[in-house]
C-alpha cells in the first residue's frame, strides 16, 4: 500500500503518469472510498453530514463518469482502471494535504496561505486536470 502512496504523491507532481498504476478494479473501489471519505471531511466542516456526505459522492462520480467519457472519446477505454484511480488518488491525496488550511477562518487563512484565494487554488488544479488529461489521452486540450 505504502508503494501505491508514493505513486500516487509522483503522479500529483508529474513524475509518472497513470500508465504506472496497476489496472486492478480493487485498487479503483479503494481510492473511491479513500477520496469519498476525504471529500466528506474536507466539507463535513462548513456544512452538515447530509450535504456533505452528497457532495462528496457527487464529486467522485464526476470525476469517474468523466475520465470514462474522456477516455471513450478518445478511443481508449482500457485505461480507465488506471486514469480514474489516478485521479481520485491525486484529488484525495490534493485534498488531505489542503485539509489544514481549509479550515480555518477567512482571516486566518488569508495569514496561513498568503495571497492565494480558493478560487485561484481551484484555477490551478483545473489546469492540472486539463494538463493531466491531455498526458493521458495524448492529445493537447488547450482552447
Amino acid at each position: 500500500m505504502f508503494e501505491v502512496v508514493t505513486l500516487l504523491f509522483d503522479i500529483c507532481l508529474f513524475k509518472k503518469g497513470p500508465q504506472d498504476l496497476p489496472p486492478s478494479v480493487w485498487l479503483l473501489r479503494l481510492l473511491v472510498v479513500i477520496d469519498v471519505l476525504v471529500s466528506f471531511l474536507m466539507v463535513s466542516i462548513r456544512t452538515d453530514w447530509f450535504n456533505a456526505l452528497l457532495q462528496a459522492i457527487v464529486g467522485a462520480l464526476l470525476i469517474v463518469g468523466f475520465s470514462w467519457l474522456m477516455l471513450y472519446l478518445a478511443r481508449k477505454p482500457e485505461r480507465f482502471y488506471q486514469t480514474g484511480g489516478a485521479l481520485l488518488g491525486a484529488d484525495a491525496m490534493i485534498s488531505f494535504f489542503c485539509f489544514a488550511g481549509h479550515g480555518l477562518n477567512d482571516d486566518r487563512k488569508r495569514r496561513f496561505t498568503g495571497l492565494y484565494s480558493n478560487d485561484s487554488v481551484n484555477d490551478l488544479a483545473l489546469g492540472g486536470y486539463r494538463a493531466y488529461f491531455s498526458q493521458c489521452i495524448g492529445t493537447n486540450l488547450d482552447f
